[in-house]
């Protein structure tokens, strides 16, 4: 075999061979469901919202995991209702680990901090739960039916989903969530002898939210009741105000 022969055969041999297209990095799309549903699915009773804590403390590996995955993503260039969920679903997830993590646990609020000390990586950035919430979700999204999506870990929180929230059905899920939020005890009150709808606190506190472009509150309030119930609400003069809000964690 001669030198040129060699030569060409040994080129062959050892040049690199072109490298294969690998899978896209998670943080180009939203983080997948799975570890995270698993998660909410054991955890969460489907019915009322509560939450079983010592499961989560057994699933901290796959909350972490889906944590990690949303540490890393880069949501700007998704379609809107894939941000405003991945956003939502960090919320909660964040929230859940939180509470987890120091259970047994009156409340959330007796942690110094937890909703407006404590950082956590989201998206690349350092965040508190507060930041998330008024930064992230209401001011980018302006759309106040964020409002029975995000659950902060109290009695008085609307329902907390047992499975996450997805951008496929996003609208109608936050359309049925205000709905079946304003139906429970916690979140509307009519007194007809009196005139007086009670509100949950939720609307006090974010009053702005509701009253966008000029809207009235129980505007808002009214689209969303049973038939019956907005044209109670439609008829006369109603006074507002707001019932006591039960921090007192939401565990089983």
């Amino acid at each position: 075999m001669t030198r040129m022969v060699l030569y060409l055969f040994a080129a062959a041999v050892c040049w690199p061979l072109p490298l294969q297209a690998g899978p896209k990095s998670s943080r180009n799309t939203p983080p997948g469901d799975g570890l995270l549903a698993a998660v909410l699915n054991k955890a969460v009773d489907p019915r009322s919202g509560l939450v079983d804590y010592a499961a989560i403390k057994t699933m901290s590996p796959q909350l972490d995991a889906w944590l990690n995955l949303a540490a890393q993503a880069k949501p700007d260039a998704w379609k809107r209702n894939e941000q405003l969920a991945f956003w939502i679903n960090a919320y909660n997830a964040l929230v859940l680990r939180g509470a987890a993590q120091r259970h047994p646990l009156r409340t959330v609020m007796d942690v110094p901090g937890f909703f407006d000390k404590t950082k956590h990586r989201v998206a690349g950035h350092d965040l508190t739960l507060n930041e998330l919430e008024n930064q992230r979700i209401r001011a980018v999204f302006g759309d106040p039916r964020i409002h029975f999506a995000l659950n902060c870990a109290a009695r008085s929180c609307p329902r907390l989903r047992a499975a996450p929230w997805k951008a496929q059905t996003l609208d109608a899920d936050l359309d049925a969530a205000a709905r079946e939020f304003l139906a429970s005890p916690g979140g509307m009150a009519l007194d007809q002898e009196k005139r007086v709808v009670r509100l949950s606190k939720i609307f006090e506190w974010y009053r702005q939210d509701f009253e966008l472009g000029g809207a009235r509150l129980l505007d808002f309030v009214r689209l969303r009741l049973t038939a019956s119930d907005a044209r109670l609400l439609g008829e006369g003069v109603w006074t507002i105000s707001f019932l006591d809000y039960d921090w007192t964690l939401n565990a089983k």
